[in-house]
């Protein structure tokens, strides 16, 4: 399905937000879908005159109730359609075809949710939490979020703001690579078996959702084991 794009906005970092205007998609917060996109043969080879279509995944940032569909895309060094992204004008029109993944908030059976990304990990949380809100659901929410630096923090300003407006949100930012501590740093440094279960009461009944490169899934999974949380607990989207 084609989808036109209706507003860009540019945040810190090379991270865009595209808003896309088109055929409603059921979705639901947390999942994924394909975006296609076309890269225009200017090879001056006039014996190859098809189009190169590269097809790439994103998580929906935006809850499954909102009128129009929302990405939020950090450039990638190197990333075809990711820096292709940085420089996409309103009006253009992409394929996006979904929704994909199992990796979803389940209204009737996650209630009590903690949250572990990295990065670009943060955006189907962002899902989530905005489908919380729109649904006005009282559900306890902990987001556990790394970053190298605090510039490389999405949505950081919104994300302070709901934890300060709603109490059964907390969100904690650990940064990796800041060279001296900053205010809105939880912790600096890695995010670590202590410092997980310094911030949790306990882990009965809670659903764990995991978000960011394989190395960093892996790593938080394992720690989560070793802290007694079933598998069955444990949701995880990971990225290469």
């Amino acid at each position: 399905m084609k989808y036109k794009l209706i507003k860009i906005k540019k945040e810190s970092n090379g991270v865009v937000w595209l808003t896309f205007d088109g055929p409603k998609m059921d979705f639901k917060p947390g999942q994924s879908l394909i975006l296609k996109y076309e890269f225009k043969n200017d090879s001056g080879n006039e014996t190859t005159t098809e189009n190169k279509v590269v097809n790439r995944m994103y998580s929906f940032a935006s809850s499954p109730t909102r009128e129009n569909i929302e990405l939020c895309v950090k450039k990638v060094e190197g990333g075809l359609v990711s820096c292709a992204l940085q420089e996409i004008i309103p009006g253009t029109e992409l394929g996006l075809k979904g929704p994909i993944g199992k990796f979803y908030f389940d209204e009737e059976n996650d209630k009590d949710l903690v949250m572990i990304g990295c990065g670009c990990g943060i955006v189907p949380f962002l899902s989530i939490l905005d489908y919380l809100n729109e649904k006005k659901l009282d559900i306890p929410v902990k987001i556990f979020i790394s970053n190298k630096t605090q510039c490389d923090i999405i949505h950081k300003n919104s994300l302070e703001t709901l934890s300060a407006e709603n109490n059964k949100v907390k969100i904690l930012f650990n940064l990796t690579r800041e060279p001296e501590p900053v205010s809105c740093c939880n912790k600096m440094g890695r995010i670590d078996k202590g410092y997980l279960e310094s911030n949790l009461d306990n882990v009965s009944g809670k659903t764990f959702f995991i978000c960011g490169t394989d190395s960093f899934a892996e790593s938080m999974k394992k720690i989560l084991l070793e802290m007694n949380v079933k598998e069955s607990q444990i949701k995880i989207s990971a990225y290469g």
